[in-house]
């Protein structure tokens, strides 16, 4: 029978940095890759008011249609944060990890034929597949830093990373 995976990479995180083992640095690559995603989403929220600004006046839209773009990114975050923190409860945070990076790089690259079609609404579905990607790593990353290293830098750990999300919104 399969143990909490919450436990267990908790587990798993303490003993890799019990001063016993030596391996204290062990957490550091993916707590290096997990602030780079922080990063990353903070620049892709912040990329929707440009693109309205762009399919306002490529697609000739009026001002609720290009609202649009706001409803359809925030719509993947309201429908897939549940979704996510179920998958992350079956298996584990690096599978919603995982699985947020590919729908995010999925609706990134939904964005060529989208611009081959020239259909305001692909793009809309490609802005709502990015959420959706980014719904998992949200879900997925808070938790995750937690438990990348002894329970009491937890708090300092995610105020690190999540610090820089505004950098990335600022980017």
């Amino acid at each position: 029978m399969k143990t909490s995976n919450f436990n267990s990479e908790k587990t798993a995180a303490a003993v890799a940095l019990s001063p016993a083992s030596g391996k204290a640095a062990n957490y550091l690559i993916p707590l290096i890759l997990i602030v780079c995603l922080f990063f990353m989403w903070g620049m892709a929220g912040n990329l929707n008011d440009i693109l309205i600004k762009q399919f306002k006046k490529t697609f000739e839209l009026s001002d609720f249609q290009s609202g649009l773009v706001q409803s359809a990114f925030y719509l993947g975050y309201f429908l897939f944060a549940i979704p996510a923190s179920l998958v992350m409860r079956k298996f584990n945070y690096k599978s919603g990890i995982i699985i947020g990076l590919l729908l995010y790089a999925a609706g990134a690259f939904l964005f060529y034929p989208a611009a081959e079609v020239g259909s305001y609404a692909f793009f809309l579905f490609a802005l709502f597949v990015i959420a959706s990607g980014l719904a998992f790593l949200e879900t997925a990353a808070n938790p995750y830093v937690s438990v990348l290293g002894t329970p009491e830098t937890a708090t300092f750990r995610l105020n690190l990373a999540q610090s820089f999300n505004p950098i990335g919104c600022i980017t």
